[in-house]
């Protein structure tokens, strides 16, 4: 279940893509299909407030990215992410679920008065939660740290992110677990359109 918690979250951010053809509902497989297709939301450029506030991450908000493993050859489910603005504008909001939506979950990334900085809450449908802080750094990467409540052997996260140039996120991830770090999943995030994150009905899963 590690695989779980390439969560941003990805932290993900990502910007428009430049050097790679944004994929549609019309060229994906079977198995993206699963996915639920969604109406394409208008993107509005961040504020100035926004942007001093969010720095890249407030790039993200109004697209949508897929992720695929950074290694060729790895069988690692892809995910997809979606990013908006909550709270009036306050706040980011990001959901994403696996293509079967077996797993999936809800950032919301807000300023944290006390710390002066980033800090994010992040809900996940597998009945466990986490509360982590973000570090912005002046190359627009950032990191991001978490504690894991009501997990049964991870206990925190460490995760790092980078928008390249191409607009594409490629990011990486760590975990604490039975008391030592473990390396986590690599994985890249490129921009796609006509699709959204869609979770399994729970009624009907068990």
């Amino acid at each position: 279940m590690i695989r779980l918690f390439f969560v941003l979250p990805m932290l993900a951010v990502l910007a428009s893509c430049a050097g790679w053809q944004a994929l549609n509902a019309d060229t994906m497989g079977p198995q993206d299909a699963r996915v639920r297709v969604s109406e394409a939301k208008d993107r509005k450029a961040p504020t100035p407030w926004q942007k001093a506030r969010f720095g890249r991450l407030a790039e993200l908000v109004g697209q949508t990215y897929k992720s695929e493993p950074a290694e060729a050859d790895s069988a690692e489910p892809s995910d997809i992410a979606t990013w908006d603005w909550a709270l009036g504008g306050q706040a980011i909001s990001s959901v994403h679920a696996l293509e079967d939506g077996s797993y999936g979950g809800e950032s919301l990334i807000y300023f944290d008065n006390e710390t002066g900085g980033l800090a994010y809450v992040y809900v996940t449908t597998a009945g466990f939660r986490t509360e982590g802080t973000y570090r912005l750094n002046e190359d627009g990467s950032w990191v991001a740290e978490e504690d894991v409540i009501g997990h049964e052997s991870i206990t925190k996260v460490r995760s790092s992110g980078r928008l390249r140039a191409d607009g594409v996120l490629a990011g990486s991830s760590e975990y604490f677990r039975n008391g030592e770090w473990v390396p986590g999943r690599n994985a890249l995030y490129r921009p796609v359109t006509g699709i959204a994150p869609a979770f399994a009905d729970p009624e009907s899963s068990g």
